[in-house]
């Protein structure tokens, strides 16, 4: 036997998504205000450098720079190297005297002495990149502007020594998020820090910095992404004097209440802003809101609305009035639909040496509910008469779909009061809420119940039987219950001069506007011949009943005859009114098989007839059964031959071939009358 394998092979293919999440922070040109006793002249506090100028004086620093390197080479970013080659041409960065080198341009060769000289670090054009910063150990004074571009600080820790002189520190307008590497900054004598306007949002890591910057008394975070200064609890600091939250998104400073900064002096968390999620109101009622802004000991007051509102004293809820909200009010940048409310108040934190300058406004955005808008509907509906039928049914099966939550009503208890009448009827629907409503006209229509078709599955007439449509329905008891009019394509379809099977449906088309098609039916119209012979499509000549193959034998075997499926059996049908009999003939071409090869033997055939004898067949026809005329029955008559016990082969001995099968082609023909 031969097996055929089919082999599948399934691919599954994994995709992973990456998806960067990108924050954005706003960036505001306020210029604010600095404590005077903090911002001296830098200048006057500026080291002097007369020993920089002398490289044995220098402390030793395994950073080598490479020989001929451009101030490009050593500051790969455009910004951050014109910023270099200028500041090398100020006399600031020379003892406040004129340089010997005044037009440095970046692709000029710079030295490690040179670059020593540098305290003074202003930028000129915006950094991208502080990389290079670490060939900078005398740095007194930063200040980088980055216009949203930088935002990586580890180029600070690649200075082996650190910065021993380094004084302030600012990089504003730049995209830093991560302070890690300023915890690990050693510049003991940092005073200040200023970055503003980047993008800090977790200060978690804030209260590392004193461990490496232990002087510092000024950190300035203006303008960033702060919601949350709970970490702050945990900054502990003798020596700071000054933080700077101004222009976040602070409300809550209850986790401040113990912190450890017992010298801090101001505690700016001005200019913050809130936006918070819209809310869906009417313009149509008063709207009220309870705000939820806390110092470091209780709430904060209310201190202004926009519009004009009122605020409870004691729980400070805000209600803005009908009239107000009538108005519709919206807030600037952008103008956007909603109101306003704002906080500004100043009170002690350590003592009454530390104040807290605390101010603040939310933005509440508002979307006003407007009439409602009919997105869909269903706008004819149709139904049978006497349907059973509430109003809320019947707004399901429309199914108003507006763009707001609304109330739907309509007038089909005085409309459509019962559906026992025919016609059509129009029914308002409407969608309501307190703007307003929208409306929409439903054509309902009431219609006649669809008739109902009823009829026999099948039935049988003879070849030459005369019937009509008429005559049909009535044999297939055909019936119509219902409004309409009973109709077959019967003589379209039929053809009673020839056998075989036909299929007539029957129908009625609906004949007014309120009535309904029928449900088709189908009948199956049999015509047979008169005289009728029945035969199987085929079968088998075999030892026994099982379907295998015969053995190939060195003895005569007689082989039996078996159904492929079900019984090998000859039916005659005799139908005819005047039965004069009838014969089976049978004929038979050789058994052949694939290859060409004949076996030498032919089917024999056994009637069970008395005093019949067995016929072997062959290519020419010979009578193998016979009737004689018949008494006529009212119905028909059927005889039925059993080929199983007629129908015997012999094989002789080793006359097959192995592995092959023989096929022979069987005739069998029905005569009209019985032969002599």
């Amino acid at each position: 036997m031969k097996i055929n394998w089919k082999i599948v092979l399934l691919f599954v293919l994994i995709l992973a998504l990456i998806t960067p999440v990108y924050s954005r922070a706003m960036e505001t040109e306020k210029e604010l205000p600095k404590s005077s006793e903090l911002l001296d002249d830098a200048k006057k506090k500026a080291p002097t450098l007369k020993s920089v100028n002398t490289p044995k004086n220098l402390k030793a620093s395994p950073l080598t720079i490479p020989a001929n390197s451009t101030i490009a080479d050593l500051f790969p970013d455009e910004g951050m190297a014109k910023t270099i080659a200028n500041q090398l041409a100020r006399v600031e960065n020379n003892n406040f005297q004129t340089p010997t080198k005044t037009d440095w341009k970046v692709d000029d060769v710079v030295t490690e002495v040179e670059l020593n000289k540098i305290v003074f670090l202003t930028s000129v054009a915006t950094i991208g990149s502080i990389e290079g910063i670490q060939y900078l150990p005398n740095l007194y004074d930063v200040r980088l502007y980055s216009n949203k571009q930088c935002k990586d600080l580890s180029p600070f820790l690649k200075a082996p020594n650190g910065y021993s002189q380094l004084y302030r520190l600012n990089i504003n307008n730049g995209n830093i998020s991560d302070i890690s590497s300023l915890t690990e900054l050693s510049a003991p004598t940092l005073k200040y820090i200023d970055l503003g306007g980047n993008n800090i949002s977790d200060l978690s890591l804030f209260p590392k910095l004193p461990n490496k910057l232990p002087n510092l008394e000024e950190i300035s975070l203006e303008r960033n992404n702060i919601s949350d200064v709970s970490p702050l609890a945990k900054f502990a600091s003798t020596k700071i004097k000054i933080f700077n939250l101004d222009e976040n998104h602070i409300t809550d400073l209850s986790s401040l209440t113990n912190n450890k900064m017992p010298n801090l002096q101001r505690l700016y968390v001005r200019y913050e802003t809130v936006d918070m999620e819209p809310i869906v109101t009417s313009s149509k009622y008063e709207f009220s809101i309870q705000p939820s802004i806390f110092g470091t000991t209780k709430p904060v007051k209310i201190t202004a609305t926009k519009p004009k509102a009122t605020i409870d004293p004691i729980t400070s809820k805000i209600t803005y009035s009908a009239e107000e909200m009538a108005k519709k009010p919206f807030y600037y940048s952008p103008l956007s639909p909603g109101v306003t409310y704002s906080w500004d108040e100043a009170f002690p934190l350590n003592g009454s040496n530390s104040i807290v300058d605390y101010r603040g406004r939310i933005f509440q955005p508002l979307t006003y509910i407007g009439p409602p808008q009919v997105v869909s509907y269903n706008s004819g509906l149709t139904y049978e008469i006497g349907t059973s039928l509430t109003e809320q049914q019947f707004l399901n099966d429309v199914n108003l779909i507006t763009d707001q939550p609304t109330t739907i009503t309509s007038d089909f208890d005085v409309k459509l009061k019962n559906l026992n009448t025919v016609g059509i009827y129009w029914i308002a629907v409407k969608a309501s809420n307190i703007e307003g409503n929208a409306q929409a006209n439903i054509m309902v229509t009431i219609k006649y119940k669809p008739p109902v078709i009823t009829a026999d599955a099948e039935y049988t007439y003879l070849v030459g039987d005369k019937v009509n449509a008429t005559q049909f329905r009535a044999d297939v008891n055909a019936t119509l219950t219902g409004e309409g009019t009973l109709r077959d394509d019967f003589i379209y379809k039929v053809r009673l001069n020839t056998a075989g099977d036909y299929v007539v449906t029957l129908t009625s088309p609906k004949s007014g506007y309120y009535e309904q098609d029928a449900i088709p039916v189908t009948v199956i119209v049999h015509v047979k011949e008169l005289l009728e012979l029945q035969i199987p499509d085929e079968f088998r000549m075999d030892i026994d009943a099982n379907a295998d193959s015969v053995p190939i034998s060195d003895k005569k075997q007689t082989l039996k005859c078996y159904g492929s499926s079900g019984k090998a059996e000859l039916e005659v049908i005799d139908r005819r009114t005047v039965r004069q009999g009838w014969t089976i003939t049978g004929a038979m071409t050789p058994f052949t098989n694939s290859g060409g090869d004949v076996l030498q033997t032919s089917l024999k055939y056994q009637s069970k007839s008395p005093s019949s004898s067995p016929i072997y067949l062959n290519t020419t026809n010979q009578p193998i059964e016979k009737k004689q005329s018949a008494v006529t029955d009212p119905k028909y008559d059927s005889t039925i031959v059993n080929l199983e016990d007629s129908l015997t082969m012999e094989i002789e001995p080793n006359d097959a071939l192995v592995n092959d099968s023989y096929e022979s082609k069987i005739t069998w023909t029905l005569e009209d009358a019985p032969r002599p």
